[in-house]
Order: structure tokens, then sequence, then C-alpha cells
């Protein structure tokens, strides 16, 4: 159930230019990451303790809904939108590699991406409420 800590990692890792991280573990990860390729990335992310430790402290403090299990069987996942080099790129750990959406801009990114996940996800089922949106954005 590790999805929401990739996807808050893409989205972190993608926008390093817009986001100031102060020293700490996830800084020097991304930092030990920059020139690997995404395989290279994710094996060196099997083995970073820091960030598991971190993520799992986290996952434990105490909030208003019961945290599932490690091993329960969940029904929910996490992607991540970013824009890289000008295109609307949704990454999905259950996918093969980053799909592309089309041209963005940092003034239209976010009604971009959130026209990809009205028409993707929620057109698809509108019965479902099982959705939430999470967004990166400067006070």
């Amino acid at each position: 159930n590790a999805c929401g800590t990739i996807a808050t990692l893409h989205a972190i890792g993608n926008n390093r230019g817009q986001i100031e991280l102060r020293e700490g573990p996830l800084r020097a990860f991304l930092e030990g990451c920059q020139g690997l390729t995404p395989a290279q990335t994710g094996q060196k992310l099997q083995l970073e303790e820091s960030l598991f430790e971190a993520s799992e402290d986290s996952a434990t403090v105490a909030g208003q809904t019961r945290a599932p299990d490690r091993d329960e069987d969940v029904n929910f996942h996490f992607i991540a939108f970013v824009r890289v080099g000008g295109l609307l790129v949704e990454l999905d750990g259950r996918k093969a590699g980053p799909l592309v959406w089309g041209q963005t801009t940092p003034e239209s990114f976010l009604a971009d991406a959130a026209g990809v996940i009205r028409e993707k996800y929620f057109e698809a089922d509108p019965g479902c409420l099982g959705f939430s949106v999470m967004a990166l954005a400067r006070p």
C-alpha cells in the first residue's frame, strides 16, 4: 500500500524547480537519483530505509480514520499528474510507463489535469465516490 508515497515522490520529484526541500531523507534521495533511469531509481527506492521509516511513521500517526493493516487487501490506488517538458504526464505504478496526455503550461496545468481526471475517472464511473484529489500548490 505504498502507492500514495510513490505518487507523492513522483509529484515532488518532477517539480524540484518549484519545490525547495529542507535537508532530510527525501531531499537526499531525490538528489541521489539525478541522472538515474526510472528503473535505477526504483531499485534505489527499494533499498532506501530512511524514506521507508518516514512513510511508516506518518502512516501510524493517529488520524480520523483507521489505517488498513499492511497486508490488508484495499481497493485504493494513487497516481500523479505532473508537467514534464511542457507535457501533461500521468505517472501510475501499475502502468508500463508514463502516459502523456498532451501539451500543458504552468497556467493551464491544473485545468488540464482536472479535465483528464474528470473524463477518465469521474465520467467513467459516475456512481463511484471513492476518489480523492491532492494538489501541490503554493500558498
